[in-house]
């Protein structure tokens, strides 16, 4: 479960298997697939750096230009295109030599010269290759009170069964899913 705004709890992301344990416990058999991280491009990186460090409590690790022809031409820019990288995670998260450990989510801004700043590739809300991040916490509603002193949008909040859900957009748009399970409750949430 990854541990925001304060909260305690073990540093996983989803039933991934990623968690703060070094990347050899992660190992198993053959083809076994473990999500270490989740890249996101961000229009204003200072405004999405502030919402995950501030609103939610991750940690800035790391802040990097990775520009390179290569990447650049990757992600369907002009190979002369500047990327900056900025990766956040969980208190447990850290980089040991290049290698992740830990719940991390990385923003990365690239400013192309022909095209301009590059913004999401989707169309809009529900597109076709849209992401919803969705993160477990252990106390919701002091979540919900950073994000409204935050003053970020709020766009669902649904309490049933046990379970406390709450929707929330980035400074891009990206949809956001937060959820907590009261003790005792099965966890239902995807």
């Amino acid at each position: 479960m990854l541990a925001l705004a304060g909260c305690t709890g073990a540093a996983e992301f989803g039933s991934s298997g990623a968690s703060s344990r070094p990347a050899q416990a992660d190992a198993g058999p053959a083809g076994t697939i473990v999500l270490r991280r989740v890249m996101q491009i961000s229009r204003d990186l200072d405004a999405s750096i502030a919402f995950y460090r501030d609103a939610l409590g991750l940690t800035v690790l790391e802040r990097r230009d990775l520009s390179s022809p290569e990447l650049a031409r990757g992600l369907g820019a002009d190979p002369a295109a500047k990327i900056t990288s900025v990766v956040l995670g969980t208190a447990h998260a850290r980089i040991d030599g290049g290698e992740l450990h830990g719940a991390v989510l990385t923003l990365v801004k690239i400013d192309d010269p022909k095209l301009g700043r590059m913004t999401h590739p989707r169309g809009g809300k529900g597109a076709m290759g849209e992401s919803v991040l969705s993160f477990r916490v252990t106390d919701l509603a002091a979540v919900e009170s950073k994000l409204r002193a935050a003053k970020a949008t709020i766009t669902a909040v649904r309490r049933e069964g046990g379970q406390q859900q709450l929707t929330v957009m980035d400074p891009d748009g990206t949809r956001i899913l937060l959820y907590a399970v009261a003790q005792g409750a099965e966890d239902k949430a995807s």
